[in-house]
C-alpha cells in the first residue's frame, strides 16, 4: 500500500489536482471543530453500501462497520457522516504507516501551521491509533480516536498583562505614553475570563542596574558573565523595580482583581529576565507556564511594556511552549523605535500574530499539542485531563 487519496465526494476533486489533499485537511478540520459546536445536529443513517467516487480506485468501508448502528461521532455526528464526506482509507479501510504520517503532518499543519510534531509525538498518535503494532490504522480505530481527540485541540484564552508598574510607568525607567497602556489594559481585560500579570522583582544587586557597574553609562550594553558559564551583553537600565519598593508595584489605576495570578521574574541578581517564561540564559523558569497549563490556556494574548523587551520577548518564549500567541500593538509601547521594528520582525518571523485589539478573532485557535498529550494520557492508562496539555 504506497499511499492513500483524500476525496470528498460533495467536491468532485480530482485526483491529480494537487491541492485536494489541502482542502481535505481543512475540511477535515472544519468537520470536527462544527461537531463540537453544532450538539443539535441530526445523526446520518449508517452508509449501507460504499458509494462510487470520481478517482482511479475505489474506496470501500468495512463492511462490519457499516453494519453497526450509527453512533454519535461528536455532539450528536455519526460516524456515518464522516464515512460519507471523507472516505480517505485504501481499499482494506487502513492506512499504512507512511500514510498516517502524512496524515498528521498535514493536519498539524492546518490546526497550527506554526506547530512542528516531534518523533515522540508522532510515536505517541501511532501508538494509540495502531496499539497492536500491526503496520496499518483501521478505519473503525482511526474514527473511534479521532472522536476522542479532536475535541481536545480547543483550550482557553489568556491575557498576560506584561510589568504595568510604578517605575515603567512614571518611574526610573518610564516608558512613553505608558499611562495610556494602563487604561487600554484595563478596558481590553474585559474581554478575558483568564487573566496573569508579570512582574520585574529585582534584588538591589541585580546585573542590570548601571550603579552596580562603576563606569558604566547609562542605556550602554557591557558584556557580563552568565551564571550558565557563557558571557553576554547586559544593558545597563537605570535602578528600577527593587523587589518591595514602591517602584515594584503596579500603577495604581491598573485593574487587578482576585482571580488573576501573578508571577514575578527577574529575582536572581546574575542575570537578567525580560521574558515572563524564562531568565536570559534559560537556565530559570518561572511560574507563568504552569499557571496557563493548569489553566487549559491554548492561546494568549501579551500586553504592557515594553514592547520591544519584556512583552516581545514573552511573546516569542511563548511560541516555544506551544500557544498560540497575538502581540496587541494598541495595548504597548516601545523603549525605542528602532528595537520596536527589529522586535516586530522577529516576532512575525516566529508566527506571532501582531494585531490591535479590535482584530482579536471571535474563535479560539486549536492547539494540536492537546490532542497529542491526551493521546499520551490514553497510553498512560490516566484520567483524560486538560490541564496538563501544552509542552
Amino acid at each position: 500500500m504506497s499511499s492513500w487519496i483524500p476525496c470528498h465526494p460533495s467536491k468532485q476533486q480530482n485526483t491529480n489536482d494537487s491541492s485536494s489533499g489541502s482542502n481535505f485537511f481543512g475540511d477535515l478540520v472544519s468537520f470536527f471543530e462544527n461537531a463540537c459546536a453544532s450538539p443539535s445536529r441530526q445523526q446520518l443513517q449508517p452508509v449501507s453500501e460504499a458509494e462510487p467516487q470520481n478517482n482511479k480506485r475505489d474506496v470501500v468501508i468495512h463492511s462490519n462497520y457499516q453494519q453497526k448502528p450509527p453512533y454519535s461521532l461528536v455532539d450528536g455526528l455519526s460516524d456515518a457522516e464522516l464515512a460519507r464526506n471523507f472516505n480517505f482509507f485504501t481499499r482494506d479501510a487502513a492506512m499504512d504507516p507512511k500514510a498516517f504520517n502524512e496524515f498528521l503532518d498535514q493536519l498539524f499543519h492546518e490546526i497550527n501551521p506554526n506547530f512542528v510534531a516531534t518523533g515522540e509525538d508522532k510515536d505517541v498518535m501511532i501508538s494509540v491509533f495502531d496499539p497492536e503494532r500491526t503496520g496499518f490504522v483501521s478505519f473503525s480505530t482511526f474514527t473511534h480516536k479521532m472522536r476522542e481527540l479532536m475535541p481536545k485541540v480547543v483550550g482557553n484564552r489568556a491575557l498576560i498583562i506584561i510589568d504595568l508598574q510604578n517605575d515603567f510607568v512614571h518611574g526610573s525607567l518610564a516608558v512613553k505614553e505608558g499611562i495610556d497602556v494602563v487604561h487600554a489594559v484595563n478596558d481590553l481585560r474585559q474581554k478575558f475570563d483568564i487573566v496573569g500579570l508579570t512582574r520585574d522583582w529585582h534584588p538591589h544587586d541585580h546585573i542590570s542596574f548601571v550603579d552596580n557597574h562603576p563606569g558604566a553609562q547609562v542605556f550602554s550594553s557591557k558584556r557580563v558573565n552568565l551564571p550558565d558559564g557563557t558571557s553576554g551583553e547586559q544593558v545597563m537600565w537605570p535602578r528600577h523595580c527593587v523587589q518591595y519598593t514602591e517602584g515594584a508595584e503596579f500603577h495604581n489605576e491598573l485593574t487587578v482583581t482576585n482571580e488573576d495570578f501573578v508571577v514575578s521574574k527577574g529575582l536572581d541578581s546574575r542575570v537578567d529576565s525580560y521574558s515572563g517564561f524564562f531568565d536570559n540564559c534559560r537556565s530559570f523558569e518561572t511560574r507563568l507556564r504552569a499557571e496557563l497549563r493548569s489553566r487549559n490556556v491554548s492561546e494568549v494574548f501579551v500586553v504592557g511594556l515594553a514592547y520591544d523587551y519584556c512583552v516581545g520577548f514573552t511573546a516569542l518564549d511563548a511560541v516555544d511552549c506551544g500557544f498560540v500567541v497575538y502581540v496587541l500593538e494598541d495595548c504597548t509601547r516601545a523603549v525605542a523605535e528602532d528595537s520596536q521594528k527589529k522586535m516586530v520582525e522577529s516576532l512575525k518571523k516566529r508566527g506571532v500574530h501582531v494585531i490591535n485589539s479590535t482584530q482579536i478573532p471571535e474563535k479560539i485557535a486549536m492547539n494540536p499539542r492537546f490532542m497529542i498529550e491526551a493521546a499520551r494520557d490514553m497510553l498512560q492508562g490516566k484520567k483524560k485531563r486538560i490541564n496538563s496539555l501544552l509542552c
